[in-house]
């Protein structure tokens, strides 16, 4: 294999996956609770947004909220959820807000929290299992698609053959998870990891 993609592979199947994920620090400072001389600058953030989506099964209106609240807005913490009709949550993702942005520290905006949300609503990507490409060795399927598939194939293009919600959000500015519901073990599961 190529090293650039050993690199990447490394990258992307690091770490434990579960269904409560984590960017690491920010390397950010606390902004000064009486600061006068950059009152404008430094914008802080406080956005909370719903939306009805089907995530544990075709039929189902689950609620997928988002949210963005720190200051100043760089010092933000993302945090997103699905839960059921029933009110069980059954994914929770929560890290620091900086990280899954391309913009420098001191040009973050509350554009650019709002700008993430709106993305992730969207729904961007694959959003059924019958849309995903056919199993290839990771290589292949990497430089094809920009992701790696973390499932067993067999499960994998098991999945392609059902028509299952799939749900995507980014983990960095150059980085997303793709996740299913299994309604067997009522767990979240990332099935693929992507990144530039």
């Amino acid at each position: 294999m190529k090293p650039f993609f050993l690199l990447i592979l490394a990258s992307l199947l690091g770490g434990t996956p579960n269904s409560t994920l984590g960017t690491g620090s920010t390397g950010s400072y606390s902004f000064p609770e009486n600061d006068t001389e950059y009152p404008h600058r430094y914008p802080n953030c406080n956005i909370i947004k719903n939306k009805k989506i089907a995530f544990t099964s075709s039929q189902a209106t689950d609620t997928l909220q988002m949210s963005i609240v720190g200051k100043p807005c760089y010092d933000g913490i993302l945090e997103i959820k699905i839960t059921r009709k029933d009110g069980l949550e059954v994914y929770k993702y929560k890290a620091p807000f900086k990280p899954h942005i391309a913009v420098g520290w001191d040009d973050v905006e509350e554009k650019d929290a709002e700008e993430l949300i709106k993305r992730t609503l969207n729904r961007e990507g694959y959003l059924n299992s019958r849309e995903l490409p056919s199993y290839e060795p990771s290589e292949k399927f990497y430089e094809k698609h920009y992701n790696v598939v973390t499932i067993p194939k067999e499960q994998y293009e098991k999945l392609r053959k059902q028509s299952t919600p799939l749900f995507s959000h980014s983990t960095n500015y150059e980085s997303w998870v793709y996740l299913v519901y299994d309604d067997v073990t009522g767990k979240v599961i990332i099935i693929m990891k992507g990144g530039v």
